[in-house]
């Protein structure tokens, strides 16, 4: 018998042109670069409904009495730099840079009013710096890596009264080790740790 508090619907389309480029320099050193372009059109409206946190204890709450609509467009940029060398006994360090797009929605593809008017494509970027091996006939792999990674995005305000964004931003650091056999086609066993900061 509790009235709904939250009644929406969003649209929202993304397109995009890139390009990549895959080239092995001098046999050991290969160099990998990406870029990509995007645009996106979003608009969400939420139908009234029922808010909770208004009104007084004797009469809590109250029924909204319009739709609240937004529609935005939106531009983002995504590229990757990727170089690793062929050293002897099959070691093979790599350094890896890249930033990426984002759109910017929630678990269930809502994007609130705030979010499209304050821009609904974030970002995310990553450093990373590795070694990968391949031991024993190929049949052992081992790689290592450390990274530094950030995301840049926009939220709607904790309070739902207010039709404002707020602006976010985390930085993740950390480190990675991979050791995994493969005896044979047929079966593999790998083990995995990470240690992270965000």
């Amino acid at each position: 018998g509790a009235p709904y508090t939250s009644g929406y619907r969003t649209i929202y389309w993304e397109a995009g042109v890139g390009a990549m480029l895959d080239v092995d320099l001098f046999s050991k050193i290969n160099l990998m670069v990406g870029g990509r372009r995007d645009r996106s059109y979003a608009e969400n409206v939420d139908y009234a409904a029922f808010t909770p946190n208004t009104g007084t204890s004797a009469n809590p709450g109250r029924f909204g009495t319009a739709d609240s609509f937004a529609k935005n467009y939106d531009n983002g940029s995504s590229w990757s730099v990727s170089l690793s060398y062929k050293a002897p006994y099959k070691i093979v360090p790599y350094l890896t840079f890249s930033n990426s797009s984002l759109m910017l929605e929630s678990n269930n593809n809502k994007m609130d009013n705030a979010v499209i008017l304050a821009g609904h494509i974030g970002a995310g970027e990553i450093l990373e710096a590795g070694v990968k091996s391949s031991l024993l006939n190929n049949k052992v792999f081992v790689s290592v890596a450390a990274y530094e990674q950030t995301r840049t995005d926009v939220s709607a305000n904790s309070d739902s009264s207010l039709l404002a964004a707020e602006v976010s931003s985390t930085v993740t650091r950390g480190t990675e080790i991979e050791v995994k056999w493969v005896p044979s086609k047929g079966f593999s066993a790998s083990v995995y740790a990470l240690t992270q900061k965000t």
